[in-house]
């Protein structure tokens, strides 16, 4: 037996064990009541967590990518493969591909239907490249 152990059976102890031995973590008043507190928060958080994983991740971890990524700088957030031709200076079955390449890397989403798709960026990566928010076409 351990030299602080009680000498009763486990029944007995059922108030002791519900007692609670530490605070909670959480605040006792609750979140912050300014609203959009959070989310200002993480807004003003963006640019710099943007750049972080733009540079230090995708540029170090894919650095073939950067040329094509860079050229999307001030650009519009959802492109088509027909507007990503242009920009990237490449036929459309050429940019398809690219594009796809960035999805499998996380930097676009695709959507739109498999004839038409669009590709679209997260929020994560448009304030390092300064794009605008909206389709190119």
């Amino acid at each position: 037996m351990l030299e602080d152990q009680t000498h009763r059976p486990l029944s007995d102890l059922r108030g002791e064990l519900a007692c609670p031995c530490h605070d909670s973590i959480l605040s006792s008043n609750g979140a912050s009541g300014k609203p959009g507190a959070i989310q200002s928060t993480f807004k003003s958080a963006l640019p710099e967590v943007s750049k972080v994983r733009l540079e230090q991740t995708l540029y170090s971890e894919f650095p073939t990518m950067r040329e094509r990524l860079e050229a999307l700088r001030s650009e519009k957030t959802s492109q088509s493969a027909a507007s990503l031709a242009t920009i990237w200076k490449i036929g459309e079955d050429g940019a398809l591909s690219w594009a796809r390449e960035l999805v499998e890397v996380g930097f676009f989403e695709e959507r739109g239907s498999k004839d038409d798709p669009e590709f679209w960026v997260p929020f994560m990566y448009r304030d390092a490249l300064d794009m605008v928010q909206g389709s190119a076409d």
